[in-house]
């Protein structure tokens, strides 16, 4: 009997990107519209890989500007402006 040694390789998880474009509405940020901008993949650090499918849009950031907020169990990713915490652009779990 033989025995294989493999490891087990994460699945790939798949993330849409949206632009958002936000109102702000007793104290909180409501969404008014979006558009979608496109899909990454990614097997690692999905916070990283949003950054750089951003980057790769032609979208930066200043240092120390942005943050990004994890929801429900890291299914939705938040890129919010530091200061005032609006919501700019999101990634979303989604299964293609």
């Amino acid at each position: 009997m033989k025995y294989y040694d493999y490891e087990i390789k994460p699945q790939k998880e798949t993330y849409e990107v949206r632009q958002l474009d936000c109102l702000m509405y007793d104290d909180s940020w409501t969404v008014n519209n979006s558009w979608q901008l496109g899909f990454f993949s990614v097997r690692g650090n999905s916070k990283r890989a949003f950054i750089r499918f951003l980057h790769k849009q032609g979208i930066f950031f200043k240092k120390g500007r942005i943050i990004i907020d994890y929801q429900d169990g890291g299914e939705i990713l938040e890129l919010q402006d530091r200061k005032t915490k609006e919501p700019l652009f999101v990634a979303i779990y989604s299964i293609v």
